[in-house]
């Protein structure tokens, strides 16, 4: 492993995400985070000893809300923790926000992750569980806290008062309990704002920091070069008043990768398989999902320069420290611009 030298991880020549944020300039300055600051992944759970994330998750403190999970873990792995990932998508997320570095890097190497399972196999989750897991994260120390899910798309506003109301007396008990709250924006191509009756989950949530995304205009997935990495994503969800900044998510030309999660589930017919648990896989993905934990990463590393316990203070530095993009100022596709990591700790 390499996690004192993150740009030393096997297959870092294709993290193209990882240079469009300066991580390389922070490492090199020897920002690799922090043992002290845990970063709550609220998604399909963490493939918690796989190569580069083996030691970095808190298992004590991690937990699942998602119990038909549960069930098809105790048929075909009874042995494992709850949080194991049978959709791929969190092990994913949480290697760009803290990995060993020996296959991919991560934004940090040293942030403690834990694992909050509020997404099933299938990838959806239900409102109870997304909440119960964000108050379990804020009261089991996370410092940050990220949702690569957007469970409340569509939803009315009118006739849901009471939902909206329970979302936000949610996020308000977590920015006093010192937890930033990182929400992917959405990869419906949306004006977040061009719709004021449909609530943007969780972009409208108090609190939180909004990430858009960005990807490549041009090159081959894993395998370069890549074009333009700082375009707005084509799918991405926008909207100047809501998306507070951009990060790499990637595009059809060049992924945003990790090692697949071993035991990732897949129905093939009447069939439960397991694609990834034979051997070492990688798996590429492009969308918001992606970008926001590059986000959470940068925040975490925040933490471990500035403190714990001040989400207010964290967000303006992560405002302060980013690369203005498009037109001056904040703007609808970057927010206030892409983060980069070795700036926003070099304040």
């Amino acid at each position: 492993m390499s996690p004192s030298n993150p740009a030393a991880a096997i297959l870092f020549p294709i993290q193209w995400n990882m240079r469009a944020i300066n991580a390389p300039g922070a490492w090199a300055a020897g920002y690799l985070g922090s043992s002290s600051v845990t970063a709550a992944i609220l998604d399909s759970g963490i493939d918690y000893d796989a190569f580069d994330l083996n030691g970095l998750v808190d298992l004590s403190r991690s937990t699942s809300f998602v119990p038909s999970d549960d069930a098809l873990l105790n048929v075909f792995f009874p042995a494992r923790n709850k949080i194991d990932d049978l959709g791929g998508h969190g092990t994913l997320v949480a290697t760009q926000v803290s990995s060993n570095g020996l296959v991919f890097a991560g934004v940090s190497s040293r942030t403690r992750l834990m694992g909050v399972k509020v997404l099933g196999q299938s990838g959806s989750g239900s409102f109870g569980g997304i909440l119960a897991g964000v108050i379990w994260a804020a009261d089991h120390g996370a410092d940050v806290a990220n949702m690569s899910l957007g469970a409340t798309n569509g939803l009315e506003k009118a006739g849901n008062g009471r939902l909206l109301g329970l979302i936000n007396r949610v996020f308000n008990y977590a920015n006093r309990a010192g937890m930033v709250l990182v929400v992917a924006a959405g990869n419906d191509a949306r004006d977040l704002q061009g719709n004021g009756n449909v609530y943007a989950a969780f972009c409208e949530s108090p609190h939180v920091i909004c990430v858009s995304a960005t990807g490549p205009t041009s090159g081959t997935p894993f395998a370069g070069p890549w074009g333009n990495v700082d375009a707005p994503a084509s799918y991405s969800d926008f909207g100047k008043q809501d998306i507070t900044v951009s990060a790499p998510g990637g595009s059809e030309f060049g992924y945003v990768s990790a090692v697949c999660a071993k035991h990732l589930l897949v129905v093939v017919g009447q069939s439960v398989v397991f694609p990834c648990n034979a051997s070492i896989q990688v798996l590429g993905g492009a969308g918001t999902s992606a970008s926001a934990p590059h986000v959470t990463g940068v925040v975490a590393q925040l933490i471990a320069k500035y403190g714990k316990g001040n989400p207010s203070q964290i967000k303006q530095l992560l405002l302060n420290g980013v690369d203005d993009l498009g037109a001056p100022g904040k703007d609808a596709a970057y927010g206030a611009g892409r983060v980069n990591l070795l700036k926003a700790l070099s304040q």
